[in-house]
């Protein structure tokens, strides 16, 4: 199966899934559905996956990107030298993949190459529909070619606050997310979950273990 084949019928499934499951379950338990679900995307997250969180940025998706940070540091702590790095709007491709260092240049007298925000750490790409269309199609080659070891140290969340008529997310960003998560209009009392959550990385590993995707979806 294509890559992107894969992550469309990932993304039918999970939203499939997931509202059946909140279906078939009294409010309490909803709520409870809907954070174990939120949680184990964060958990897919810190181990490399490519997310794509619909919503606007308040105080729910700032608790969500707070447990997966903390996941991700855990990680960092156990070995892995990388960092969460920030991407906003205005990033452009030198800032993205690496360009020519000026400065350091003209004091060495040769080119001198500074590293890209990709080759950094997993990255956050903020307000992901502003962003231009051709660099969003220039990151998407490039996690194609990511090896299975910087995939799962690198990652990818999408954030996208488009509404209604807005521009949407570039499809090749998208295309290429394992999957989506819809923030908007879900209770508040989310937010206290995430908060409270366990952020033993260990423990939360073993929760989701060496899980595939599909397994992910039976698990539920």
């Amino acid at each position: 199966m294509s890559r992107k084949s894969y992550a469309t019928s990932w993304i039918t499934d999970l939203k499939l899934r997931g509202s059946l499951t909140l279906m078939r379950s009294n409010q309490t338990s909803a709520n409870d559905s809907r954070f174990e679900l939120l949680r184990l995307a964060a958990i897919f997250a810190a181990r490399g996956h490519t997310i794509w969180i619909k919503g606007p940025a308040d105080e729910l998706r700032t608790a969500w990107l707070k447990y997966y940070s903390d996941l991700f540091e855990a990680q960092a702590r156990l070995g892995c030298s990388k960092r969460i790095i920030q991407c906003p709007a205005h990033t452009d491709y030198d800032a993205l993949f690496g360009g020519t260092d000026l400065q350091s240049s003209l004091a060495t007298g040769s080119i001198v190459r500074r590293a890209g925000l990709i080759a950094q750490g997993p990255l956050i790409i903020q307000m992901a529909e502003r962003w231009d269309r051709s660099l969003t199609t220039e990151l998407a080659l490039a996690i194609d070619h990511f090896e299975p070891s910087e995939a799962r140290s690198n990652g990818l969340i999408v954030l996208d606050e488009s509404l209604g008529d807005d521009i949407p997310v570039s499809p090749s960003l998208t295309d290429r997310c394992t999957l989506i998560i819809n923030l908007q209009q879900q209770p508040s009392s989310l937010i206290d979950q995430f908060k409270n959550a366990d952020r033993n990385l260990l423990t939360a590993h073993r929760k989701l273990g060496d899980t595939s995707s599909s397994d992910f979806l039976h698990s539920l």
